[in-house]
């Protein structure tokens, strides 16, 4: 897979895999690589390739898990590229970065304590449970920072804090091409999408997830490596 940063001698791979994209139940697109890392300081790195190249993400989390610094860059067909940098604080993000060849922008977005990240890979996904207490049974409300997939005329992505009620639905086996996997259900609900469904490992690894009735994404392959002491 294609990365942004290369992986330094001080990180430990974690995991690694692929998730094949589907739409209106067939397979759809070049699907999406993953791993993860990990960092002296407890911290992680998801490095994901989507698409054929299209979309090249590196997220820095916290050792609490948090988001911490993503930086991406896309492509489109026409061989444009939009190159940017999300710097995560307690309560807000600084956004530096813009289509290249243009002018480049800055922005700061405030964002409620204890929000969580959605982004638009699928590796990862398991940030938005950020906030949700594992044992309730309701559904609860979790600030989240959503990342929305824009047109390059209208600026390639959009992202802005909403609220989210995540619920922890139910646990299970699921059977997935990459195996077979003891999995919770967590549902996703935002006032401007679909209800959205993500079934999880016990490390937290994206193992499906759906919108509404349609599934968008199936773990294709998956390797888990120890994770270091301490």
């Amino acid at each position: 897979m294609r990365r942004l940063h290369p992986i330094s001698e001080h990180e430990q791979t974690v995991a690694q895999g692929a998730y094949a994209y589907r739409q209106a139940g067939e397979h759809a697109g070049a699907g999406e690589e993953w791993e993860l890392t990990r960092l002296p300081d407890g911290g992680h790195i998801y490095r994901v390739e989507a698409g054929d190249g299209e979309g090249l993400w590196h997220l820095m989390l916290a050792p609490d898990g948090r988001p911490d610094r993503l930086q991406l860059r896309l492509h489109d067909d026409a061989g444009r590229r939009f190159d940017a940098t999300y710097t995560f604080f307690d309560t807000e993000v600084l956004v530096s970065g813009g289509q290249v060849g243009r002018r480049p922008e800055k922005d700061v977005t405030e964002l409620p304590a204890g929000y969580s990240l959605l982004w638009l890979p699928f590796a990862g996904r398991g940030m938005a449970r950020i906030g949700c207490d594992s044992e309730a049974g309701a559904a609860q409300a979790v600030p989240v920072y959503l990342m929305r997939q824009e047109s390059p005329e209208d600026g390639w992505l959009s992202a802005r804090p909403v609220d989210c009620a995540v619920e922890r639905v139910r646990r299970g086996v699921l059977e997935v091409p990459a195996g077979s996997f003891e999995a919770e259900e967590i549902g996703f609900k935002i006032a401007e999408l679909a209800d959205q469904h993500g079934w999880f490992d016990e490390h937290g690894i994206t193992l499906w997830w759906q919108s509404d009735d349609q599934v968008q994404a199936v773990l294709s392959r998956y390797r888990w490596f120890a994770e270091p002491a301490g």
